[in-house]
Order: C-alpha cells, then sequence, then structure tokens
C-alpha cells in the first residue's frame, strides 16, 4: 500500500520578482488535505512588510475544491488586511470552480472564460471596486458583497 503525503499532493513554488512582488505558483491537488497547508504556507510568503504584491498562480493545479478555495480567501483576507495585494491566475477547471462558488468577484476576474485553456487573472485590493462593467466574454467586478457563495 503506498501513502500519499500532503506535501506529494501539492507543491509551492515561489521566486522574488521584484522589491515588492512575490511570484508563487500552485501545483498539484489543491483540496481538504492541503488547505491548512496552503493558509499556512501562503500566510509565511506574504510576511515580510516589504512584500505589497503576491502573484498566485493557479495554472498548475489540477484539482481545487471548496476548501481550498476558502483557504485562498482567508489569505486574500490577511493581505488586505496588511495593505497587499494578490493577483490570481487561473486556467479554466480552476477559474470555474472560483466564479461557480461566486469568489469571482472577491478575487476581482478580468480574463477570458471561453475555451478549455483559457486563463482568467484576478486582482485582490481593498474593499473599494470599480462600478459593474459587462464585457462579452469576460468576468467584471460588479462590486457585490465580499461574500462568496458556498462551494
Amino acid at each position: 500500500m503506498n501513502v500519499v503525503t500532503d506535501q506529494e499532493l501539492l507543491q509551492f513554488h515561489h521566486y522574488d520578482a521584484s522589491p515588492s512582488t512575490r511570484h508563487v505558483t500552485l501545483s498539484g491537488e489543491a483540496d481538504l488535505a492541503t488547505a491548512t497547508r496552503i493558509q499556512h504556507h501562503l500566510g509565511l510568503l506574504l510576511a515580510p512588510e516589504w512584500i505589497t504584491h503576491l502573484e498566485l498562480d493557479l495554472t498548475p493545479l489540477r484539482y481545487l475544491d471548496c476548501a481550498a478555495l476558502s483557504a485562498l480567501l482567508v489569505v486574500r483576507e490577511t493581505a488586505v488586511a496588511r495593505g497587499q495585494r494578490i493577483t490570481v491566475t487561473a486556467t479554466s477547471g480552476t477559474a470555474r470552480v472560483i466564479a461557480l462558488s461566486g469568489a469571482e468577484h472577491v478575487l476581482r476576474a478580468s480574463g477570458h472564460l471561453a475555451g478549455p485553456t483559457a486563463s482568467i487573472t484576478r486582482e485582490v485590493t481593498g474593499p473599494h471596486r470599480p462600478p459593474a462593467a459587462v464585457v462579452p466574454g469576460r468576468l467584471v467586478d460588479a462590486g457585490q458583497s465580499d461574500r462568496p457563495a458556498s462551494c
């Protein structure tokens, strides 16, 4: 019998893209088994005061469930409270989970959803949002409540 640990299911890769920006890529599977680890590791990666922007790339993820999404939203709340912003990039599979949960307005959508390999980019900033805009093929922040629907 093989035992797979959560370290084998989810990997974190990061580098400092600029003096104030850290780029983090998550690969593997983000789920209930790894949600606590996601919250902990991203919290550590956001801890230095000089980091004002975290670029979070979810494109290599094979799986994202609501527990992992919830952990990402907790990280987002912590970052916003510290004056940091997070940009999330996800492919259509993970972007669909984000959209179906209702979290796209919290994670600020500004990417295309069409096509199986299309990517969606979201920028997280403070609680103030611009007015809604309707653009075909795009999700645009409509200034709704910061509470996404439950998965």
